[in-house]
């Protein structure tokens, strides 16, 4: 997801000065329809029916996948699901998580260029930049943890719980300093940038937590969290614009911006409170 982001806004200013607008629209439209076509021509149901798996691949499959549904999966508990607190605080981390990241999908780009004074090919080259950085970021965060795990050095739970207050508090405290860093360019992308990178922590945080507590189940449950974790995608667009409407300027962007501070401290503080590395109802 990050790979494509980093290319999709590297690119998208340069077709707009030489094409135009509409056409980012028409070659990303392209673009998903030919990623269908693949989709639905290589994917199956299960390994078995993949003509091409390798047969060693496909035993390691099997007989991990059966050391994990230990004799099989049985119905989706929904109700113990939806009354799960370790599900809702995955739930609520992510939802506040999205919520700056869905303001910067939305919005970043009018933040740089009129607040900022970037123009739409610098504009399109941090924007991409930064996507790049928070891909490595997510990786070396992920190996951190990875490590942390196999050494034992924490418990499952402190890990999960350690690298979302990463994700979480520092944006946080980053967002309050950008509402008052005026309009220093250097300082506010630097901010700006790492904001993005230090979320990405949260890949080996709250992201995996779902495996953790249900390990038979994790499509259930990823399913009603990724639905809540999009919501802000709706709901954080709309209180910018509310603000953006009295014209894009640092006091308009200083509201905003302690409002996703708050939504990170408030949701990773119900994450902390709450979470489990139990399995729950497997």
């Amino acid at each position: 997801m990050s790979v494509g982001t980093m290319i999709s806004r590297s690119t998208a200013g340069l077709v707009i000065q030489a094409f135009g607008w509409e056409y980012v629209f028409y070659i990303f439209g392209v673009t998903g329809l030919l990623w269908c076509f693949a989709w639905y021509t290589l994917m199956y149901n299960k390994p078995e029916t993949h003509p091409r798996i390798n047969l060693v691949e496909l035993a390691y499959i099997q007989t991990k996948r059966d050391q994990s549904l230990n004799g099989g999966k049985g119905e989706v508990p929904w109700l113990k699901i939806f009354c799960s607190l370790p599900m809702w605080a995955i739930a609520i981390s992510s939802f506040g998580r999205m919520w700056f990241a869905s303001v910067i999908m939305m919005y970043g780009p009018m933040y740089l260029k009129t607040v900022i004074g970037l123009n739409v090919q610098m504009n399109g080259l941090l924007s991409s930049t930064i996507s790049c950085a928070t891909f490595f970021a997510s990786i070396i965060f992920s190996f951190i943890s990875d490590k942390i795990s196999t050494h034992q050095l924490l418990s499952t739970i402190t890990n999960r719980k350690l690298f979302t207050a990463i994700g979480h508090i520092i944006p946080g405290v980053l967002c309050i300093s950008m509402s008052y860093s005026g309009c220093n360019q250097n300082i506010i992308i630097a901010v700006w940038a790492l904001v993005q990178i230090a979320a990405s922590a949260c890949f080996a945080g709250a992201m995996v937590n779902t495996v953790d507590i249900a390990p038979n189940f994790t499509g259930p449950v990823a399913s009603i969290i990724q639905t809540i974790m999009v919501t802000p995608d709706i709901l954080s667009t709309m209180v910018a614009k509310n603000f953006l409407q009295q014209g894009s300027n640092l006091d308009s962007w200083r509201n905003i911006f302690n409002i996703s501070a708050g939504m990170y401290f408030g949701t990773y503080l119900f994450y902390h409170l709450f979470a489990s590395a139990d399995v729950g109802y497997s």
